[in-house]
């Protein structure tokens, strides 16, 4: 049981008073070398349950970049041959 469960109100006012602008992070969120996020990935279109039409739209070449790449472009999987945690291929 939770008893003080995390708020959220998105009509207050000063959300982000005090958060840093995010262009601060640059590529502050990339896996960096020996990361346990390293190889810990999956291919999405092998997960249990999706559907085969999704697999293949996935794996379309016009749709690929969002699924075989991550978000500067580098492909997944990585040049080991396994996919890394999170939006950037180490």
């Amino acid at each position: 049981m939770i008893v003080a469960a995390p708020y959220f109100d998105a009509t207050a006012s000063g959300q982000y008073a005090a958060a840093e602008p995010p262009f601060w992070l640059e590529n502050g969120l990339t896996v960096q070398p020996g990361s346990p996020a390293q190889c810990r990935g999956v291919d999405p279109t092998r997960l249990p349950g999706v559907p085969a039409q999704v697999a293949a739209d996935m794996k379309n070449p016009a749709n690929a970049y969002f699924s075989y790449a991550d978000l500067n472009g580098n492909p997944r999987p990585g040049s080991v041959g396994c996919w890394d945690l999170g939006a950037y291929q180490h």
